[in-house]
């Protein structure tokens, strides 16, 4: 038990001295989430053994070994979300700022699609899904999915992507 809580004493004054040698400027001595949730695990590492050892109950042993756990799943599905979050965004600052909707309008216009048809065009170029272009028409999942099979065939793609490269440059040839 003694070598455990010294292994783990050894790991909280590596953390401590790395922090100590990678921060740019010593005046910044917060730590990062990860960091925090390193030490936080160690020395609850460090008490688990002395609760072991001393028989202070298996509650709290039982606790203490599930708590670990939950707490690094919480962590890591919470940036996993947050960086999920910041690639939708990048995303959709990248499809509004390619979007010209006068040359889309043109291309569809080039290729003969209806108004309703031209709508779901935009709707897709501003990165809506089936469900929220259904929503906001007004129409069924299914009647939007009837629009888009008609704008491949009438495009001759078979992508959405496909199609938005389409719609982008034709005029520009």
């Amino acid at each position: 038990m003694l070598l455990l809580s010294l292994n783990n004493l050894s790991l909280l004054f590596l953390l401590k001295k790395l922090k100590g040698k990678n921060s740019i400027d010593n005046s910044n001595k917060e730590y990062t989430q990860e960091e925090s949730l390193s030490i936080t695990t160690i020395i609850i590492g460090c008490l688990l053994y002395s609760i072991t050892h001393f028989n202070l109950g298996i509650s709290v042993e039982t606790i203490f070994i599930n708590l670990g756990p939950i707490i690094l799943n919480i962590f890591l599905l919470s940036n996993w979300i947050k960086s999920k979050r910041l690639e939708y965004e990048q995303l959709q600052n990248c499809y509004s700022s390619i979007f010209d909707q006068k040359l889309i309008i043109n291309n569809c216009q080039y290729f003969a699609l209806s108004e309703r048809e031209t709508e779901i065009v935009t709707l897709l170029f501003h990165g809506l899904k089936r469900q929220q272009i259904a929503e906001k028409l007004f129409i069924s999942i299914r009647t939007v999915d009837k629009h888009i099979e008609r704008i491949f065939l009438k495009t001759g793609v078979s992508s959405r992507e496909r199609l938005m490269e389409k719609l982008r440059f034709i005029n520009k040839l």
